[in-house]
């Protein structure tokens, strides 16, 4: 044995690395350093084990890529369906603004049809009630026109009977004495009134001696014997007297000419005096006419002026409300609203005196409603954020708000927790964009959100009703300027000292 391995030592030359040997002489080469066995039943086992180990972590290896497979697939199949879903949103989005405009269209129309039935309506009902009253207007006519019939047939009868009496008159004698055309006796008759024109002539002539001897009374003649009166007053007074004693029906020897002959005389004596004052008062009047006519052309001048400048109000407020207008649409929109506007109506004076406008905030309630007044029931809550809105749509139409303050009680109170938030943010932006500041007081329950938007927070505590006054302050500042912030600090703890 040991000559055998002493030979297999000679002969086996092993390689550099040492995991074979050879043969020359045969040409063979043993590998070795194998860590186990190759042959034998628990080679054999070994290795089973090891094919059933490679199997199984292949089988795993297997089952997680189906795994994987499998959420890959089912991923890809909930993409594809939310992209079918977003294709079909985007076609329901568009069905349903068509379906919005046909709505709207429809409701324009169905507006129109029901003003247009109420006007078929009424012009329908005024035609029944004047169909119905037609006989009563046919009975009415028949008896207007019959009292008409009887009236004329009783003007004509007074008619010739007044005929009949201008003829029994001596119209030629009288109009004789009258001295004058006839043309002037109807003008001086159409210068009196109506009874007077409708008088007859015993009546006219007992008038005409009662104005003369009124005139004769004026100066001085009132028929006492002895009385202090010229000769010339005297003798009218006689002829009056003459006058009157005649027979009404017959011709008079003595005209109304002649009894007034004394007066005419008198009145030619005052004529040149009166001329003058006549001259005098229509030189006043003139110069009263140019005076008034300066005021009138100065009172236009003004009106005009006037007119002018409340034209130019009326568009500078009519720009101003626009603005406020559109801004508070604008704000509406923002706060996820369907839309505001700002109605305004100028109830204008008739020249100097009061100006009023009329302003009424309006909103919409839904995207296909109307707008609707403020007026009308709503909660508070909807109310309030629409006064806040307000405020701010005003704050934003002004250019000149820079360095002013705002002011606002119970801030946000009766607000939810969404419209809070909203209408905070709200404030935040305005205040930073017009440069203005904005003061509010609220409850602790809207402290945590006012904090999140406010610059500068102060808690006023008042612990008990016993206390005169509150708690010291307390002061958070929220300034990105920590410089800024400092300022305030003298001033709030000033008073720490005698609390």
């Amino acid at each position: 044995m040991t000559r055998f391995l002493a030979t297999l030592q000679q002969r086996l030359i092993p390689s550099s690395d040492g995991l074979a040997v050879r043969d020359q002489a045969l040409a063979l080469t043993v590998t070795g350093g194998f860590p186990t066995a190759l042959a034998g039943r628990k080679a054999q086992l070994r290795q089973a084990r090891a094919n059933l180990a490679a199997a199984e972590q292949a089988c795993t290896e297997a089952t997680e890529a189906m795994t994987a497979a499998t959420a890959a697939l089912t991923l890809a199949q909930t993409l594809h369906a939310a992209a079918q879903a977003a294709e079909e949103l985007a076609h329901l989005g568009t069905q349903e603004n068509d379906l919005q405009a046909k709505i709207d269209d429809l409701a324009s129309r169905s507006a129109n049809a029901a003003r247009d039935e109420q006007e078929f309506q009424q012009v329908w009902q005024e035609a029944v009630a004047r169909h119905a009253s037609h006989k009563q207007l046919l009975t009415s006519a028949k008896l207007t026109l019959e009292a008409a019939s009887k009236a004329l047939k009783e003007r004509q009868r007074n008619l010739a009977a007044l005929e009949r009496q201008r003829e029994q008159v001596a119209a030629a004698q009288w109009q004789q004495q009258w001295g004058a055309t006839l043309e002037d006796a109807t003008r001086l008759l159409d210068q009196t009134s109506d009874q007077t024109r409708s008088s007859r002539p015993a009546a006219l002539r007992r008038q005409s001696e009662d104005q003369l001897r009124r005139a004769y009374e004026h100066y001085g003649v009132d028929g006492t014997s002895g009385a202090d009166v010229s000769q010339d007053l005297r003798t009218g007074q006689e002829m009056m007297q003459s006058f009157a004693d005649t027979d009404p029906a017959g011709l008079p020897s003595l005209t109304f000419a002649d009894v007034a002959a004394p007066l005419d005389n008198r009145l030619a004596g005052h004529r040149d005096q009166d001329e003058v004052a006549a001259a005098r008062i229509t030189h006043d009047q003139h110069a009263r006419q140019q005076a008034i006519a300066e005021l009138t052309d100065g009172v236009t001048t003004s009106a005009r002026n006037l007119e002018t400048l409340q034209d130019m109000i009326e568009k500078h407020l009519d720009g101003l409300f626009a603005q406020i207008s559109a801004a508070f649409h604008d704000l509406d929109l923002r706060s996820d609203g369907h839309g505001a506007k700002l109605e305004h109506i100028s109830i204008r004076p008739q020249g100097a005196g009061d100006w009023q406008w009329q302003v009424i905030p309006r909103w919409k309630r839904s995207r296909s409603g109307g707008y609707v007044s403020y007026r009308e029931n709503a909660n508070s809550a909807q109310v309030k954020v629409h006064a806040i809105l307000l405020v701010l749509a005003a704050l934003l139409a002004d250019s000149h708000t820079q360095g002013r303050v705002l002011i606002l009680d119970e801030l946000g109170n009766s607000l939810g927790e969404v419209n809070r938030k909203d209408m905070l943010a709200a404030l935040r932006d305005v205040a930073r964009d017009q440069h203005l500041t904005i003061l509010g007081t609220c409850q602790d329950s809207v402290l945590a959100d006012a904090a999140d938007v406010c610059g500068e927070l102060l808690w006023f505590v008042h612990a008990s009703a016993v206390d005169i006054i509150n708690q010291p302050t307390s002061a958070w500042a929220f300034d990105s300027n920590g410089a800024r912030t400092q300022l305030t600090e003298d001033w709030i703890t000033a008073g720490r000292a005698h609390a």
